[in-house]
Parts: C-alpha cells; sequence; structure tokens
C-alpha cells in the first residue's frame, strides 16, 4: 500500500493507492489552509492521516509518491505556484516512525505524473473536443491552472517514456494585434505563455477588455467568478475567454509540433473544469490549425479534455511501480 499525493499551485489531492493501481479514501485540501515552506506538505498528510485513521494500517504504507508543481532536481522541489519546499530525504525520514521502517519518498513533476496516467484513460474518463483517429505513439497533456504545465508520453507495446518540461515558461508568440497590444498594457518586456494561460493570466486579459470596453474592471476577480460573469453575457468576459482560447490554441499547436504528439493532445487544469467547450472546440482549434506550412501535421490530431480527477494520482502509482521494477 502506498500514499499518492498530487500536489498543485491552490490544491493538494491524496490517497490510499494499492499495487493494482486502486485510489481508496481520495481527500482534496487546500494549499493556504496549512503552513508554508517544509511544513505545509507534512501538515497536509498528518490532516489526511487524521481524517482516514484507522482505514489502513499504517506499518503497511511503504511508498509515499508525490506529484508536484515544480522543477524537480536532485529529488528536491520548489513549488513554482505555491509557498511549499519538499525532499524526498526528509520526507521519508519524517514519516518512518509513523508508517514502514523502510518508507521511501518519490518525487515528480505533475504533468510528468499526468503523463503516465494517459496510459489508463478510459473514454468516460475524457471529453472529446476535436475528433480524430491519430497516429504514432506520442501523446501531450497540457493546461491552464494556477500555471501553465506540458509533458509527453510515447507509449509503446511495453514500455512508457515520459518527457517532463517547464513549457509553460516558454515566451508567448503573439499572433495578432490585439495580442501585442495586450502584452504592452501589461508592461512585460518578456512575456511567457504562462502569463496569459493561467488564472492570473485570465485576470489580466479580463481586466484589459474590461478597460476596452469602457466596462468596470478589477484584477480581483477570480477566474470563476470570469467565468460566471461570461455566462451571465458580460461583453469583456466574454472576450477574455475567447483571448484565453485563441492563445490556449497556439500554445497547443506549437507545442504538438514540438513534442510530435501526433496521437493526442489532452488538456487539464483547474481553469478548463467548467470553461464553456464550444470555446475550445471553435477559438482554440482554429488557432491550433493555424501552423503555416505544418498545419497538416496537426491537421489529425485528436484532442480531448480530461474530466477525471484520479488521473494525476493513477500516475504516481504507476511511476511507483516502474521504480520498483527497476530497483
Amino acid at each position: 500500500m502506498k500514499i499518492c499525493a498530487d500536489a498543485g499551485g491552490t490544491s493538494i489531492r491524496i490517497a490510499y493507492v494499492d499495487d493494482d493501481h486502486k485510489i481508496t479514501m481520495k481527500k482534496k485540501y487546500l494549499i493556504d489552509s496549512f503552513p508554508g515552506n517544509d511544513v505545509g506538505f507534512y501538515s497536509a498528510i498528518n490532516k489526511y492521516l487524521s481524517d482516514t485513521k484507522g482505514v489502513v494500517p499504517l506499518n503497511s504504507i511503504e511508498t509515499i509518491v508525490v506529484s508536484a508543481a515544480g522543477h524537480i532536481k536532485n529529488e528536491r522541489v520548489q513549488f513554482t505556484n505555491a509557498d511549499w519546499l519538499l525532499s524526498t530525504t526528509e520526507l521519508s525520514e519524517y514519516f518512518r516512525s509513523t508508517m514502514s521502517p523502510s518508507l521511501r519518498a518519490l518525487l515528480l513533476n505533475d504533468f510528468e505524473a499526468l503523463s503516465y496516467g494517459l496510459s489508463t484513460l478510459e473514454n468516460e474518463d475524457v471529453e472529446t473536443i476535436f475528433r480524430r483517429k491519430g497516429h504514432g505513439d506520442t501523446k501531450m497533456v497540457c493546461g491552464p491552472g494556477t500555471g501553465l504545465g506540458l509533458a509527453a508520453l510515447k507509449q509503446t507495446d511495453d514500455r512508457l517514456i515520459v518527457i517532463p518540461s517547464e513549457g509553460g515558461h516558454q515566451s508567448f508568440p503573439p499572433e495578432t494585434a490585439t495580442e501585442r497590444e495586450f502584452i504592452k498594457d501589461s508592461q512585460q518586456a518578456w512575456a511567457s505563455y504562462e502569463h496569459i494561460l493561467s488564472g492570473q493570466g485570465l485576470q489580466r486579459l479580463f481586466s484589459f477588455f474590461s478597460r476596452k470596453t469602457d466596462g468596470p474592471y478589477s484584477y480581483e476577480h477570480s477566474p470563476e467568478e470570469i467565468l460566471r460573469l461570461y455566462e451571465a453575457g458580460n461583453l469583456a468576459a466574454i472576450k477574455a475567454l475567447e483571448a484565453f482560447s485563441y492563445a490556449l490554441g497556439t500554445f497547443c499547436g506549437n507545442m504538438a509540433l514540438a513534442l510530435g504528439a501526433t496521437n493526442g493532445v489532452y488538456l487539464w487544469g483547474g481553469i478548463l473544469t467548467s470553461f464553456p467547450n464550444h470555446l475550445l472546440r471553435n477559438q482554440m482549434m482554429y488557432r491550433f490549425h493555424q501552423r503555416g506550412r505544418a498545419a497538416s501535421y496537426v491537421a489529425n490530431i485528436p484532442v480531448y479534455k480530461i474530466c477525471c480527477e484520479e488521473l494525476p494520482l493513477r500516475g504516481c502509482s504507476i511511476y511507483e511501480s516502474i521504480k520498483k521494477n527497476y530497483r
């Protein structure tokens, strides 16, 4: 038995997972409800153990697997959009007295975990945005939440090869006068994809279009509020979500070319949970296919939106199995 945890910039999901990747007692907590630095993650795990007391004998837990929203280096991670720091060595030492004395900790990027999870997807786990058959053996998963993540999976008959990345931090190439105006208005000498394709990015877009439409505006509107304003017909929110969709199409199209992801593009991220699918099918896919001489390369790549919250936890479990086999 193991504990798998998926920690992003806003929330953390934790569950017990068995050797068949079956997930039980999944809990979700807000990261802001815990302390910062290296104490935060320990507090979240302790909260989970308290909330699930007696469900699993703690001495049977031999591994903690953590997918973290940040760059992994030397088995450590400083979260990109949260005040958390984590080390596998310190994590295993901290919980050995509570769990198995041989407890080990594993750490991987959150989109790396999602990529492993792609190998488990069933039809009911996704919504189809653009239906095509696809070809080849490479898929990619990307999407906006607190930040913008990207990774790829190359799946052969007997092997899973995952390519993690920090692709969301690449410079954003504006393709229209409005996008160039937005970057200039943001007073950014350099803007990444994440500057637009994230929770804060959607807030920036809404503020920008509010000023352009002479409407009341505030950068303090949350992404959830902007989505509600869109449904209510607010002009600035409509323009913001449309611009967001076009930019997402640019990102997905460029990254599909870079990674050779001809077997599918999979969208993930908190913002997309309630994001209008028709904008993805129209604005996003229009820009996705506008790849100049390479348009034919992306023309038959299927695109899906993942609607399975357990996917990163499954990916953590698969990663642990692979590491165990290579020990």
